[in-house]
């Protein structure tokens, strides 16, 4: 798993995602500060709704999933399936890999805005709930963070494709991002499109009403496409 690891920190991408984040935020945080300082620190604890997740997203599609297809880009697919490594523990390796990527990943953006919080609101009214409120959207967007990386990795393991990956996963984020939470109602289609896919847990939220229908629904999304990856890759004799 470390050299899995290392391979996602190693890559380009994933400093300038990290980085591209964190100075958008440092650009929101400074429109904040200057047009409106009342609403500063509850903003902060929410920035998650904002950059946080489109980051992550875009960590999680762009780098993280493709660990799971660089043998395919390689073309060491089928030296890898030849090997007891490669059919018994390299997807588990590269899935706590992602996890431990996407901890880092949330950890560091999470550091980054409390720096950039402290040092533009030290003359700020300061919120005394600032620090729970905080700390919970936090838990709850790494919580949607991981559940995207392990469906991100899953199907791009499954396609052996990233661009794929990319579609699958990336299209229902960017839709739900779009969906009027006030104009779908449940069980519609784009109600679905709006909480059922990580995207409002990335942003720091739980869906507003039904949370044991959707525990439920995310449990069989990630328990589902993991059986699947694995299947597929009996099928391969790669595990």
């Amino acid at each position: 798993m470390k050299q899995e690891l290392l391979r996602i920190i190693k890559m380009p991408l994933f400093g300038l995602i990290i980085g591209a984040g964190t100075v958008i935020r440092l650009i929101f945080a400074c429109f904040d500060h200057l047009y409106r300082e009342n609403l500063f620190w509850s903003l902060s604890a929410s920035s998650w709704g904002k950059i946080g997740a489109f980051t992550m997203a875009a960590l999680i599609l762009a780098v993280f999933a493709r660990l799971f297809s660089l043998d395919n880009e390689y073309g060491t697919q089928d030296v890898i399936s030849s090997t007891v490594f490669g059919r018994q523990r390299l997807f588990w390796h590269r899935q706590f890999a992602a996890t431990t990527g996407v901890i880092i990943g949330v950890m560091t953006l999470s550091t980054a805005n409390v720096l950039i919080s402290v040092s533009l609101g030290q003359r700020l009214i300061w919120e005394s709930e600032w620090i729970m409120n905080f700390l919970v959207h936090t838990g709850i967007a790494l919580c949607g963070c991981i559940g995207l990386s392990v469906v991100a990795g899953a199907i791009c393991d499954i396609s052996k494709s990233q661009p794929v990956t990319l579609c699958i996963c990336g299209i229902p984020f960017l839709i739900s991002i779009f969906v009027n939470a006030d104009m779908v109602q449940p069980f519609e289609l784009f109600w679905f499109f709006r909480y059922g896919f990580f995207t409002e847990l990335m942003r720091g939220e739980t869906p507003p009403s039904m949370l044991g229908f959707w525990i439920i629904w995310y449990g069989i999304m990630l328990i589902l496409v993991l059986m699947i990856a694995i299947h597929k890759r009996k099928e391969r004799k790669e595990l």
